[in-house]
């Protein structure tokens, strides 16, 4: 049974076990107990909520269905439940904004969330797999009390940093709680799993994992072939990741008795000689050392790793890595290491420097103008902004603008890219005349009987050349590639 979470669920007058008819009414845009529609009625086309997956290493999943104490067992499911109502309260305090104003100009504080939580525990090819679906509902409340839609693109931006909360958040209950260590996955930033569940076992259950990587090598591959071996962005790999786990999905299978499944979990584990034993409170229970954090190189280290990844980075970005950074001792609990999290963000915020003009007007209780968007706080170094003022010096010092008097753009432009100049750059909107005056410059070029090659960003581009050109093209990755 799913039960009930965030901060909005009071004004709901829902509370425990979440109820079949308590979750339709909330996602059809009513008042659970009174039938009341809440603000404007949802349209044909309106997000009713959104569904936020919370999903354990596969080391904790396994723990929790091989080990032969039932405490054991109980403190995994306490330490998920709690890492995944610690995740939510922290989008709920970051994130879960409404907007109000004319076009939605204005995002506003809410009175919370509404969410309904819903732990599983085997994947779709019955392996054992700790998960809970938290469906957060649309409807949100604001300061004043109206009904109004969650703007759910801190939701959609922050999904990464939303769940490496969790995973810290597990990481520091399971280790408080049952004196756990933990191994650092070489080949997955941010991920850990459990010492004491070999690499072997885990592979044993993991059949799911198995079908969506090799689902996903294919569609990679795939995407390389059509964009001539370029190697995809770590966005487009995830885009691709999520679009193996829905084409490589069995359906589910229901009905097989929890003491089954773990006879059979048992099972497995002893055809690879795993002593499932050493998994009761005597034999995992070691006691590690408070660790005192070095805040300030936790705050340089995360800065160097955002500013590795982009230019410019949002304060959830940097939060994001700081839970990557922190040892699992350096909270007791859940809620004890968010905050620590947070502290540090604050910290590491005091080094930035921000991107955008300053608002004024009403404030969150962030501390931002309501005109500001959560997900619009671009922040950046003065070491970038350094390196940019270097890029941009040198460009004014060899760098040339065309002159201002010129009669025949299209002849000049055509001119100086038939000339001598290491880099010209044509500049114009569509229907300018662009490609007629680039034909024009190959053609000279060819008289003056140089080589001439088109590149193009992708290979798809590639194979739309214009037809007057008359020289060969290229895509810029498999020409780099070819002529290597």
């Amino acid at each position: 049974a799913g039960r009930w979470g965030g901060q909005g669920r009071d004004a709901l007058g829902v509370d425990g076990e979440v109820e079949a008819d308590q979750l339709r009414a909330v996602l059809e845009g009513r008042h659970p107990v009174s039938g009341v529609v809440l603000g404007r009625a949802f349209g044909e086309a309106s997000a009713r909520g959104f569904d936020a997956t919370f999903s354990a290493p596969k080391s904790v999943s396994v723990l929790w269905a091989l080990t032969p104490d039932r405490w054991v067992r109980a403190e995994v499911l306490a330490a998920h439940d709690t890492a995944v109502d610690a995740a939510l309260g922290w989008f709920e305090r970051q994130g879960g904004v409404t907007r109000r104003g004319t076009d939605g100009i204005h995002q506003v504080d809410t009175q919370g969330v509404t969410v309904a939580v819903f732990r599983q525990h085997t994947s779709r090819t019955v392996d054992p797999q700790l998960h809970t679906h938290a469906v957060i509902a649309a409807k949100v409340q604001d300061p004043t009390g109206r009904w109004l839609s969650l703007d759910a693109r801190f939701l959609k931006y922050q999904q990464r940093t939303i769940g490496w909360i969790y995973d810290a958040a597990l990481r520091s209950e399971l280790t408080h709680r049952l004196g756990l260590s933990w191994e650092p996955l070489p080949d997955r930033l941010g991920q850990s799993d459990l010492s004491c569940i070999p690499e072997a076992v885990r592979g044993v259950f993991s059949q799911r994992a198995a079908q969506v990587a090799a689902k996903r090598d294919e569609l990679i591959q795939r995407w390389m072939l059509d964009h001539d071996r370029l190697e995809p962005d770590p966005k487009t790999i995830a885009r691709l990741e999520r679009a193996a786990v829905f084409a490589s999905r069995p359906g589910k299978t229901h009905g097989i008795p929890a003491t089954e499944l773990h006879a059979e979990w048992q099972t497995q584990a002893a055809s690879i000689g795993f002593p499932t034993r050493t998994l009761d409170t005597h034999h995992l229970h070691t006691p590690s050392p408070a660790i005192e954090v070095d805040e300030r190189a936790v705050v340089a280290e995360a800065l160097r790793l955002v500013s590795g990844e982009s230019a410019t980075w949002l304060p959830p970005d940097l939060a994001r890595h700081i839970t990557t950074l922190l040892p699992p001792q350096a909270a007791h609990t859940a809620t004890e290491l968010v905050a620590v999290v947070d502290r540090i963000t604050a910290m590491a915020l005091e080094r930035c420097v921000e991107l955008h003009p300053t608002l004024t007007g009403a404030l969150r209780r962030d501390g931002r103008p309501v005109a500001e968007h959560v997900t619009d706080r671009h922040l950046t170094t003065r070491e970038v902004l350094a390196q940019e003022q270097r890029l941009q010096d040198w460009a004014r010092t060899h760098a040339h603008g065309p002159p201002t008097d010129i009669e025949d753009p299209q002849t000049e432009a055509a001119r100086a890219i038939a000339g001598t100049s290491t880099l010209v750059v044509v500049v114009g909107p569509a229907g300018t005349g662009k490609t007629h005056t680039t034909a024009r410059a190959i053609q000279d070029l060819h008289a003056q009987g140089r080589t001439v090659v088109g590149l193009a960003p992708s290979g798809k581009a590639a194979d739309v050349p214009p037809h007057e050109a008359g020289c060969p093209t290229d895509s810029l990755a498999g020409f780099l590639t070819r002529h290597h």
